[in-house]
């Protein structure tokens, strides 16, 4: 069960398309019902990009004793996909790695 106490928890994702763009996405998830463990998430963006995407994951870390002084730290293991939109095909699938960086490399010229 979900503790009503518990602040949610704010996570950042990074992402450099092929052209050397680098924008991010930002939400919240409401705080975990195991400790260390992130309810799923999905964050969508869309992008022209044929051939990779890369980026890093992150979250919010907040300290009990330093409620105003949150820590930034790297999701590790999460699922990373690249869906073509007009498909939706999945282009490629990965992982992040432990430092929360990911990069995936596809085929997406020609296609609409």
């Amino acid at each position: 069960m979900e503790d009503p106490l518990a602040p949610p928890i704010s996570y950042t994702v990074q992402y450099t398309d092929c052209q050397g763009k680098v924008q991010s996405a930002s939400g919240t998830v409401p705080a975990a019902t195991k400790p260390n463990t992130l309810l799923p998430a999905v964050v969508t963006y869309t992008l022209e990009c044929p051939v990779w995407l890369s980026g890093k994951v992150t979250y919010k870390k907040e300290n009990p004793l330093k409620p105003t002084s949150p820590s930034t730290k790297p999701v590790g293991k999460a699922k990373i996909s690249a869906i073509q939109v007009t498909g939706p095909k999945e282009l490629a699938t990965g992982f992040t790695d432990a430092n929360g960086g990911y990069s995936l490399d596809f085929d997406n010229r020609g296609e609409s």
